[in-house]
Formats: structure tokens, sequence, C-alpha cells
């Protein structure tokens, strides 16, 4: 009772809190509308398939994408650190062989791309003038992607990434597979970091 009765007491009080709160509130609405801080990353590293470097673009629904090889060799690539990514962040730059990415600390741990099929429609809904033609079930998606682990230096054979794994079998699911990567990734219990380019 001793806060209200003091509030009733002091509507000034309560009055410039009211405005303290609502211009913090606003700013904080024009730094995010602006583009400072927080937020999605306005650019993300792919690996460019026909030359085996990675490139920086900024972020597309979809791969493969077009690279500086040609196009269709641009395929999304997850770039992983031990601990804190961002001083490895900033030396990681386009022209990088997967090489040059593992002698700065980082790994290119897999790249992901959408089939052919799953492009064509995502094209099509686009280009189409129909607004709910060109709504696309983002988790529907998410599930029809393909991945590739990279080992040895080299991509792997692509898979898809839904959760049903290989021939049905649960225990092969690219999520319980990226499982096992992150855990032999770090060692003395560190967390892999994704590493996104310096924005």
């Amino acid at each position: 009772m001793a806060v209200r009765e003091y509030l009733n007491n002091n509507p000034a009080v309560v009055t410039i809190a009211a405005v303290v709160l609502l211009i913090v509130c606003l700013a904080l609405i024009v730094r995010q509308l602006l583009g400072g801080g927080g937020g999605q990353a306005r650019d993300l590293f792919y690996l460019d398939t026909g030359s085996g470097q990675i490139f920086v673009q900024e972020i597309t629904p979809y791969t493969p994408i077009d690279a500086p090889s040609g196009p269709g060799n641009g395929v999304r690539a997850h770039i992983y650190a031990c601990g804190d990514c961002e001083g490895i962040a900033s030396d990681l730059e386009a022209g990088m062989t997967i090489g040059d990415i593992e002698a700065l600390g980082a790994k290119l741990v897999y790249v992901e791309r959408f089939p052919p099929d799953v492009v064509a429609e995502l094209k099509a809904a686009e280009a189409s003038a129909d607004p709910e033609a060109s709504m696309v079930d983002q988790e529907q998606l998410y599930m029809q992607r393909e991945v590739a682990v990279i080992q040895g230096g080299a991509v792997q054979a692509w898979q898809s990434a839904d959760m049903t794994g290989v021939s049905g079998n649960p225990d092969d699911s690219w999520d319980v597979v990226l499982g096992k990567i992150f855990q032999e990734l770090c060692s003395g219990g560190e967390r892999p970091t994704v590493c996104l380019p310096p924005r």
C-alpha cells in the first residue's frame, strides 16, 4: 500500500517516469529501424563450389546462388569457432579456402543448398503477382534443404536436412549428425559459435 499511496500523492513522479520510459522505447525503435545494433546480419558467408573459396553476400532466401566462378556455384557456408568468434570473424575474408579458415582457428563445418525443384518453386512464387502464391511456409522450406559436411578440406556427399535421417532412421537425422560434429569440434567444454561477416 505504501507504493500506491506514494504514487497517488506524487503524480509528477509518475508522469516523469512514463515520459522517460516512452523516450527510451522510441530511441530503441529508431535504432532498430536505422540498422544499429541487434537484429539479423545483413551479410553471410557462402562457399564458391567452383573455386573452393568463400565469399560474402547479402542474405538470400535460398541457395545455390551465383558465385564468382559461375552461376549456381554459391552455397551457404556455416563457419564456426570454439568460444568467441568476433576476433576470427574480422579476419575471415573473401577468397579464403577451407584451409585458410582453419589456419585462423575456425572451421567451415557444413554447407547448405536447396534442390533445383525447390529453387524453381521459390522463384515461381516470387514472380507470382498473387500474394498468397508468394507466401512460403518457412518451416517446410527449411526441412527441404540439403546439407553437406566438410571433411578433409572437401565437401562430402549432399544429404537431406530433414528429421527422418538416412533410410528413415532418426539416429542419422541431420540434427543428430550436427550435434556429434559440434561435440568433436571443441574441447574443454567450449561451445561452438557461428562466425558471421562483420557488419
